[in-house]
């Protein structure tokens, strides 16, 4: 989920190309869904695109503001400061 526009969604691919490769369709802009982060509502609508639940989510991000809007819509954070400690919220979530 990302608070970048219908630009860099169109260049998303010439910009940042390994973020196409990995996430394919499941790339989520603001400008599409119509409200951006930190909006509970932005991070419930891709909950819904994805067919997820809050429950289940765990968002990461580097900007506070934002986590603190995932967290308010019921996800479970991550505040992103270093690589080891997000390895370590992956395991806790068995995810890796």
């Amino acid at each position: 989920l990302t608070n970048n526009g219908p630009l860099m969604r169109k260049h998303m691919d010439r910009i940042f190309p390994e973020v196409p490769a990995l996430f394919g369709e499941r790339m989520f802009f603001s400008s599409d869904l119509g409200v951006g982060k930190p909006a509970q509502a932005a991070f419930l609508a891709v909950l819904e695109r994805v067919g997820g639940t809050a429950e289940r989510a765990l968002f990461i991000d580097d900007d506070a503001g934002y986590l603190q809007g995932a967290l308010a819509a019921g996800l479970h954070g991550h505040l992103f400061s270093e690589t080891a400690a997000l390895e370590a919220e992956f395991r806790r979530f068995g995810l890796l």
